[in-house]
This record gives structure tokens, sequence and C-alpha cells, in this order.
């Protein structure tokens, strides 16, 4: 089978004897003509006319002089020849046989490569296919990347609203498995503060109502206990006057314009009147005892700290020797990460703890009320430790922080002392 395009035998001289296949070879002579026609009474397939061929109405892929220049070769050859009208031509010839006859044969190069052409297009559209199929993939990717980052984005401001108990799926993204857990952590722990905010506050609250409560008329009760001293010097009542002078000093910096921080200096006062109200009434003698840094004496405190525990020797200590001595001791201890504190010692010469006996478990409202309040408003990292003494007697240790101005103490207190 011959493909597109045509088959020539052609002799030594450049004669087309026999020609097969398309009509585009033309001849540029006339006398060609003939031989042509008369082959074509034995192939049918040659049917070109001398009037056409000398018309030039269809110019000829290869010409006379074009086969005689290579039937010179006596060899096989081909060459590619740009034809007008069927476009460029691959031309095939033969070495010439016994009979010095060769094949010469054109082929269309449009005809050799349309099976190139249809697996360039079949390949171009395998290639589209796969763009879109991998375009469809990287979407599908890239959606499972973002879906669950837009979720904590989403997590993320419910809770910068409020929402507290918002929480986030875990996803197969190893990444995104670590921040979920991160987040939900976090709104977890945001959670826990929030309760502890509202307890404290509501502790607070509690303490203040407290307070409020034990500051009914204040100012009836100083002018009452004023009115005693008065009459109590008309009668010449020295020592009744003196314990109502004392006990005004004490009312009057217990109470303190409902303040939560005093000054040292204050707090020392008020547990000296304490003592020596007590020292009137009591059938032993009290030696009471301080010993004061000077750098602590002007920072704040926590009011009322000091008479509880001093109360409870007074009580409950009961010496042996006729004498209770009650030692005070305020220093501050150095340090940068936490800051500065201020250690307060209490000994006395009791009979010291009963045996077993434990903070959290005490039934005493005064011990109980003044650990819990240092650590409502100063924190867990302060507090009070009671333990027996060394010599007997009971040894109450206070760790506070060093408030030294005003400023300080709005930082710790949120504005609440003013």
């Amino acid at each position: 089978m011959v493909l597109d395009g045509q088959v020539l035998l052609v002799d030594t001289a450049g004669n087309v004897v026999m020609q097969m296949g398309d009509d585009n070879l033309g001849v540029n002579s006339a006398e060609d003509s003939s031989l042509i026609h008369g082959a074509s009474k034995i192939f049918p397939s040659i049917n070109v006319s001398a009037n056409a061929a000398a018309a030039g109405e269809s110019e000829p892929v290869v010409d006379r002089a074009w086969i005689r220049e290579h039937v010179e070769h006596e060899q096989d050859g081909f060459e590619v020849v740009s034809g007008k009208p069927g476009g460029a031509q691959l031309v095939l010839y033969s070495r010439p046989a016994m009979l010095q006859w060769r094949l010469v044969q054109t082929i269309p190069v449009h005809t050799l490569l349309s099976p190139v052409r249809q697996a360039g297009w079949q390949v171009l559209g395998i290639a589209v296919l796969g763009l879109l199929f991998s375009a469809v993939l990287a979407y599908l990717f890239v959606w499972r990347i973002v879906r669950p980052l837009r979720q904590l984005i989403k997590r993320m401001r419910q809770l910068e609203k409020g929402d507290f108990n918002t929480r986030v799926q875990l996803s197969f993204t190893e990444e995104y498995v670590h921040l979920a857990y991160g987040f939900n952590h976090m709104a977890s722990q945001l959670t826990e503060l929030m309760e502890q905010v509202k307890e404290e506050s509501r502790a607070k609250r509690e303490a203040q109502t407290g307070l409020l409560e034990a500051q009914i008329k204040p100012h009836f009760l100083y002018n009452t206990l004023d009115m005693i001293h008065w009459r109590a010097l008309d009668y010449e009542a020295k020592d009744i006057s003196r314990m109502i002078v004392q006990l005004s000093k004490l009312l009057r910096i217990g109470l303190s314009g409902g303040r939560l921080f005093i000054r040292v200096r204050d707090e020392l006062e008020h547990a000296r009147c304490y003592v020596s109200i007590q020292s009137e009434r009591l059938p032993f003698s009290i030696d009471y005892q301080e010993q004061i840094d000077p750098r602590v004496r002007s920072c704040y405190i926590p009011k009322i700290i000091l008479q509880p525990f001093i109360e409870n020797a007074v009580m409950h200590g009961q010496p042996k020797e006729g004498q209770l001595r009650i030692q005070v001791d305020m220093r501050e201890l150095q340090g940068n990460d936490p800051p500065s504190k201020i250690i307060i010692c209490i000994k006395d010469n009791g009979q010291g703890l009963p045996k077993g006996w434990k903070l959290e478990e005490t039934t005493g409202i005064g011990i109980r009320n003044v650990h819990q309040r240092i650590q409502l408003y100063c924190g867990t990292g302060y507090g009070v430790d009671i333990c027996a003494g060394e010599l007997g007697g009971v040894e109450v240790t206070i760790t506070l922080p060093r408030i030294e101005t005003a400023e300080q103490l709005n930082l710790w207190l949120g504005g609440e002392n003013e």
C-alpha cells in the first residue's frame, strides 16, 4: 500500500517511465507528456496531460532536472523537498537496477508526521487532564489544611468574646494537633482562672462586709470612750483613764478608715495598746519587746495581724515563770525573684502548741483569718507558719511582700485600699 504521494519509475536519463499515486508530479517538456500519456494507458493512475504541465497549472514536486541530478549518484538516498501543491515532501530514490531504472517515491511530510501530531495531541490532552486532576488534589489538600485553621480562628474569636467553654476538635495534622491542644489547654486555664478570680472577689466582698459590720457607728464609740476618759480623770482614776486611751487608740488603728493595709509603725502601736490593756487585767506581768528593722517601719502590711497571735499567747500561754515574755522581730529579706520580703517573727515562753496541732485544722478564727487575708491580698507565696519554739512556747513566722509606697500598694490591691 502506497502512502499519500507518488511512486515514479525513471530511467538513467531522468525520463519518467511510470507514475503511481497523486497527479502532483509534472514534467517541464512536451516530449515527456507523450511518454506519460502512453504509460497512462497501462497504468490508469498516471493522469497528467501535457497541456496542463505546459500551462504550469500544477508545479511538480520533483522535475526532470532534479531527477537527472540525483540519478547520477549510484546509490540510495533521500531528500526533503518543499513542494507548493502539498507542502514539504520526503523524496526517496533507489540505486539503479539491472535495467538502469530506479524508483523515486515522494511522501508528504505531513502524512509522515500525522501520527506524531496525533500522539502530541494525546499527550497534551493527558497533560491537561493531569493538571486538572492535580489542581483538584491540591485544592482538597489545601482545604484539609486550611479548614482546621479556620476553625481555630473561629474558636479564638469566640474566646475573645468571652466564651471560655469553646474547644477545638483535633485534626489529622500533627502540627494542628499541637495547636489545638495548646488552645484547649489555654481555654481550660482561662476558665479556671476566671473561677478563681470570681471566688477571690467573693471572698474579698465578704471580708469587706465583715469590716463594715465591725465599723458600726465608730464616731459614737470614740466619743463615748472620750467621755469616759474625762469622767475618769474627774474622779482621779488615772488607771481607768489610761486604759480608755489605749482602747481608743486600739479601735482607731483597727478601723483605720476602712483601709486594708496600714504602716508597720501603726500596726506596732496597735499591738502595744493591746498589750497595755491586757497588762491591767491579768494576774501575771507581760514583758513585751520589739526588735524592728528601721527599713521596714514605713512599709505597708495588712492591718491587725500581730494582735491575734499576741492574744493567743496571752490567753493560752500560761507561763510557768509568772511572767509572759513576747518578742516581736521584723526584718527585711532581700531577693530579686520574688522581690524583697518582710519576715515577722513572734515568740513567747508559754506552754507551746498542743500535740498534733495543725494550722489547717485550727478552729481559731483570728489565726485563720490572718492567714487567709494575707494569701487573699498578697498571694499564695505569703502567709503564716506556726511551730513550736526551740526553747519552748510558740514561734509564729509571717511572710509578707515589701510594699514601700502607696503606688506599689495600689498595684497589689488594684485600688481597693483607697
